[in-house]
């Protein structure tokens, strides 16, 4: 999480307040605004949770379809 400060040529200052997963390098929240209060951030933070959640419910799906698929692509797993 981070803040980016630039000024407009009109002499007003221009915030982003961007979130980013490191693990993989993704953006999950850009925020803009002329003035960044705390209950902005808060607000932010919220929306990058449900974005990451999201997509945390979509690779579970993801394998969970694969581990169904496995026994009809690969033949029965033997265990020894």
């Amino acid at each position: 999480m981070d803040f980016v400060a630039d000024q407009l040529f009109t002499g007003e200052k221009l915030r982003a307040l961007t979130i980013l997963d490191i693990f993989t390098r993704q953006s999950t929240e850009i925020g803009i605004g002329l003035c960044y209060k705390s209950l902005d951030v808060v607000e932010s933070l919220e929306r990058a949770i449900q974005v990451y959640m999201e997509s945390l419910k979509l690779y579970a799906w993801i394998m969970a379809q694969n581990s169904l698929l496995r026994p009809l692509i690969c033949g029965p797993i033997a265990v020894v």
